[in-house]
């Protein structure tokens, strides 16, 4: 299940990238995609917690926490300052408590 779970991710994680990739000269688009990325993560990190909770999925929750502040955080920033957004979308650690590759 561990091994499907992280096929899913990244294999999203490459749609998205894709994604991002062809509507690169819409910035409203782009913008959009910068915000669902963390959006994307947090539901993972949500249901692969919960399938993990008898086996530490404490970390995945901290995770989908701070995809959560991150989301909104991009939220905040998306209408000012192009630069503040791109800062913004760079300091958040989309897998940096993932156990599996911690």
């Amino acid at each position: 299940m561990q091994v499907q779970l992280l096929l899913i991710r990244g294999s999203a994680a490459i749609v998205w990238a894709a994604a991002f990739e062809a509507v690169s000269g819409s910035l409203k688009t782009a913008v959009g995609l910068l915000v669902l990325y963390p959006v994307i993560d947090l539901i993972a990190s949500a249901v692969d917690a919960r399938r993990q909770h008898d086996y530490g999925g404490r970390p995945l929750e901290i995770n989908a926490y701070v995809s959560w502040v991150a989301a909104v955080a991009l939220c905040t920033v998306a209408s000012t300052d192009a630069g503040d957004l791109i800062r913004v979308f760079g300091v958040w650690p989309p897998h940096w408590c993932h156990p599996v590759l911690r």
